[in-house]
């Protein structure tokens, strides 16, 4: 596996269970730039990091371009999408 060291990360569902001990883990690599997306904002501040609010069906190249974002090196995704209706079920079909 090659180094993360001064790279751009992406980790969807960051704020989840399994996204806050990887980002844990992240956080103590060497000049590492953190993007983490998550439906929720984060409990606390996290220094170095860029923390971005949104859903998983927003990711796309225009939701990018507005936050700045140029390129990303690697992504870890442990987002879901967890329908709580019957009508955000058939928002599937769009994804």
């Amino acid at each position: 596996m090659r180094s993360l060291e001064h790279q751009t990360v992406l980790v969807t569902g960051a704020s989840g269970f399994v996204g806050t001990h990887l980002v844990d883990a992240l956080k103590k690599v060497l000049g590492i730039n953190l993007l983490l997306v998550s439906r929720r904002a984060p409990l606390v501040d996290l220094d170095g990091v860029r923390w971005l609010c949104g859903s998983l069906n927003e990711l796309d190249r225009a939701y990018w371009q507005r936050h700045g974002i140029k390129s990303i090196d690697t992504i870890f995704h442990l987002g879901a999408f967890i329908p709580k209706s019957l009508l955000e079920s058939l928002s599937l079909i769009h994804i």
